[in-house]
């Protein structure tokens, strides 16, 4: 069976060194992008820490997973000035933060991403950084890269007609949001390439699509059981969610031609069709916590699967379950098992660290203190439908 959704690869880097009480919000920073005439349009703030930016570009909807590196994060910042080099580095003047873009091969992300940066260059004075092409550059330069990159976008979606987000919701519309309503009897919701199923809680059950292919056009859904409580804040949705309570891919994808008739309408049945035999029933079978639990167990037992991320999951699912005593021995364990692991090539800081924080934590407030504990998860449970551009959780 051919894998027909893996996690963004998020390889592609672009930031600006900038002072950080000088990063505009969103209405600022719109009209900075207005003022060098780039067709691309802020929707969202940046997060002062970490997150997904939202833009619109050539009518559609992009998100774009966007840090933010403080000159207090000493290791990380030391990085960042040695990658950067001693010579470069004095020409920055007196910044002290880094925000960065993370996006894949698409050019709508590529002129977005090339666009903010662009924006708090003029706006802030910022220092862009082109990672991928390891070019620093002020001002007129880099304003130039982007206008180079967002027209070479525009050309793109011109000349090849790629299926974007705004046409595909529009064929959604027409063709599986009926069929998945009358189905499950309850409400679908629609944000990018995620349709939502229903009331999202500590669980949501979603149906994503990969669009591959040249010009990419070729569908491929992808249904998950997503546990919005499992903690990893710093890997993007969903990524997060690959553990435990199973996703379903189909079998191949789908080409959909751009023009409406027959062939459009046939390959449209045959994704409605693979959803409604296949990923409605797939996801049918992880009703609630208790089968979402025996999911996580059953992955507990295969070593192939990464032993944090599982822990973490089995743990997190039993204090809402209130098996405060197994999870606070859960999260004991995942502590052990991350100071047991070789940390020669990690940053002091990165995911891994943050999840044995969580873990400490956890095992702090177990059992004494459940309530908190549920607090904790459902922050985490929010975030991760933000990130997720799904609705957010409505807990009990």
């Amino acid at each position: 069976m051919d894998d027909l959704w893996q996690a963004p690869d998020v390889g592609v880097e672009i930031g600006v060194f900038v002072r950080e009480d000088r990063i505009p919000r969103r209405e600022l920073w719109q009209a900075a992008l207005e003022a060098l005439d780039l067709p691309v349009e802020v929707t969202t703030d940046v997060d002062a820490v970490r997150g997904v930016q939202s833009f619109r570009f050539d009518g559609d909807d992009v998100h774009v997973q966007v840090d933010l590196v403080r000159r207090g994060d000493e290791e990380d910042w030391k990085e960042l000035r040695s990658l950067l080099g001693r010579r470069r580095s004095r020409t920055l003047g007196d910044v002290d933060a880094f925000v960065v873009y993370r996006f894949s091969s698409s050019t709508d992300e590529m002129a977005c991403a090339s666009a903010a940066c662009a924006g708090l260059v003029a706006a802030a004075g910022g220092v862009l950084w082109d990672l991928a092409g390891d070019e620093v550059l002020t001002g007129r330069a880099a304003i130039a890269l982007t206008r180079q990159v967002v027209g070479e976008a525009q050309r793109s979606n011109a000349e090849e007609h790629p299926l974007r987000s705004t046409e595909a919701r529009a064929l959604w519309a027409h063709s599986l949001i009926p069929m998945i309503e009358a189905e499950t009897g309850e409400r679908v919701r629609v944000e990018g390439w995620t349709l939502t199923i229903g009331e999202v809680g500590w669980l949501a059950r979603v149906i994503s699509f990969a669009v591959t292919g040249s010009p990419a056009r070729r569908v491929q859904p992808w249904a998950t059981v997503a546990p919005l409580h499992v903690g990893h804040p710093h890997v993007p949705w969903p990524m997060h969610l690959t553990v435990g309570a199973g996703q379903l891919p189909s079998v191949a994808s789908v080409l959909v031609p751009p023009d409406p008739g027959p062939e459009q309408e046939m390959a449209l049945d045959v994704i409605a069709r693979r959803i409604r035999d296949q990923a409605l029933p797939h996801l049918a079978r992880y009703p609630d916590l208790e089968a979402v639990a025996l999911a996580f167990d059953a992955t507990l037992a295969d070593d192939s699967m990464p032993r944090t991320h599982t822990l973490e999951a089995v743990a997190a699912t039993s204090v809402l379950l209130g098996r405060d005593d197994e999870a606070r021995r859960r999260y004991a364990e995942l502590v052990e098992v991350i100071d047991a692991e070789d940390r020669t090539h990690r940053r002091p800081g990165d995911w891994v660290d943050q999840m044995r924080d969580r873990a400490v934590a956890m095992v702090g407030l177990l059992p004494a203190d459940r309530d908190a504990a549920v607090r904790r998860l459902a922050a985490t449970a929010a975030a991760n439908a933000r990130d997720a551009s799904i609705p957010p959780p409505v807990l009990p």
